[in-house]
């Protein structure tokens, strides 16, 4: 099972690092997504599906099997 922010963002190519540093936070907060600890703020949302070329839709699916 992995994670939708996971998901697109190994779809998109990228590291934590890269998706932290072109969202300006941490990538312990990519790591927090990416685990469900934390979610990004709402209003960063749909910079978050920018960047990984997805929908905040997608973005809030639940996990599934890949």
């Amino acid at each position: 099972m992995l994670n939708s922010f996971k998901r697109a963002r190994l779809i998109a190519g990228l590291t934590q690092t890269e998706v932290a540093e072109k969202l300006g936070v941490s990538s312990v907060a990519v790591c927090q997504w990416e685990t469900g600890k934390r979610m990004p703020r709402v209003k960063r949302l749909q910079t978050v599906a920018d960047v990984l070329h997805t929908t905040v839709a997608e973005l809030l699916e639940e996990e599934r099997a890949v």
